[in-house]
Order: structure tokens, then sequence, then C-alpha cells
């Protein structure tokens, strides 16, 4: 059955490896990211800022209006800084940092849960990582703001209807470009490629069970 799909952070990386397996599969998907326009075909894509409020509900309203409902929600958006201990980063670029990776999750969930909560169902998915769990050297900012946002999922899964279910999921290690700036470009391309992962993953994430709301999850652990 064909569904209704929405990604942020399709401009790139995991975002645009799942907007186009989506794609492949026949299903409608609406994209949104920091870039003014991608080169994929068929996507409904625009250039919608996660940390705005206001200019985000605004673009959702009019996807929902067009499109009836949200079957699933994948937040791939996301920003890392790494190299730097946690006193050496510039308020501006700690405040940067937390918005894009928390705040923004959290107006995503204020435009999309209560849609999918009136609908009866639905499916909200936001990528975890692992220096969440297990904090490398230089990276401390980045696991602090991914804590938060596993906390979230945990806490809304609380709150919600049996038919909505929010996780987060831990990918794995994908050679994409925010890899290459945390592990360097010739660590990363040992990894596995977003068009790979994306064709493990999409038909996982799209019909999640119930057991695993409010969790974070491996896709391994989702595949089993």
């Amino acid at each position: 059955m064909k569904k209704n799909i929405l990604i942020t952070g399709a401009s790139g990386g995991l975002g645009k490896a799942l907007a186009q397996e989506y794609l492949n599969q026949g299903h409608c998907v609406i994209g949104c990211g920091r870039s003014q326009y991608i080169n994929i075909e068929s996507l409904h894509y625009a250039s919608v800022d996660l940390t705005d409020y206001v200019q985000l509900s605004a673009w959702l309203a009019k996807v929902i209006s067009k499109n009836d409902h949200i079957d699933l929600c994948v937040n791939c958006a996301g920003t890392l800084t790494s190299g730097r201990m946690i006193w050496e980063y510039s308020a501006d670029e700690t405040t940067s940092m937390i918005d894009i990776n928390v705040i923004g999750l959290i107006n995503l969930m204020r435009s999309v849960i209560p849609q999918m909560k009136l609908q009866g169902y639905g499916r909200f998915v936001t990528m975890a990582s692992n220096p969440a769990g297990y904090p490398l050297e230089g990276l401390s900012l980045y696991a602090i703001c991914k804590t938060a946002a596993e906390k979230v999922i945990s806490l809304i899964g609380k709150e919600l209807p049996a038919d909505v279910i929010a996780v987060a999921l831990y990918p794995g290690l994908i050679n994409t470009p925010m890899l290459s700036k945390s592990i360097g470009v010739d660590a990363a391309a040992a990894y596995q490629v977003p068009d790979d992962w994306a064709r493990q993953a999409g038909d996982a994430i799209l019909n999640l069970h119930q057991k695993y709301q409010g969790r974070h999850i491996s896709l391994e652990e989702l595949l089993k």
C-alpha cells in the first residue's frame, strides 16, 4: 500500500538515501532540508529550517492539507562539529548545535505528532548516534544533544496512543559526510554507503512494531 512519508535532512546522507528508496518502492515522499534544491525526481522537496517553528508548522500545514495524512516521519536532520572540547565552543556554536539537534526535533514533533494522533496511526523515527551512549573525545557537545534527543523519545513514548510509535534509531556507522567529519574521510570509506543502508532499513522502519515504543534501538535489532 502506498504510504505518505515525510523525511527531514533529505538533501544528503541517510535522509536523501531513504527518500530515494521509498520513492523506488512507489511511496509518496515529502522531504525538507537546508539546501535550496536537490535533484531527486518525484520528491516533493522544500528548503525548511526545523529550528524556525513558524516556518516549519506553516509548511507542514500545507503538506497535510495536500496529502491528508502522514504515515511515517523520519528525522534525519542534524549537525556535527567535532574535534573540540565542550568549553572550546562559542556560545553561538553551542546554541546552534542544540537548536538543530534537539529543538528542531521537538518542533517537528509539535507539528507532526498531533496529526498522527488525529488520524489514529503514525510512526515517528529520529536518528540516534553512538556517541550518546559511548562518548568520544571531541564529540561531547554532539553526545549531549543526541542524549537529549533520545530522552525526548523515551518520554514522549509514554504519552502516545498505542498506534502512534516514536523511536530513536541508531543506524550504525555509515559512510556519510557527518561520519567523515567525525573520523576522517579515509576511515569513513570503510563503512557501508547510505544507499545500501537505506535498502536494508526502509521496510523495517516503515513497519515498526508497537513493542519498540519510546525506545532507542539499533537497525541490527530491528532487522532480527
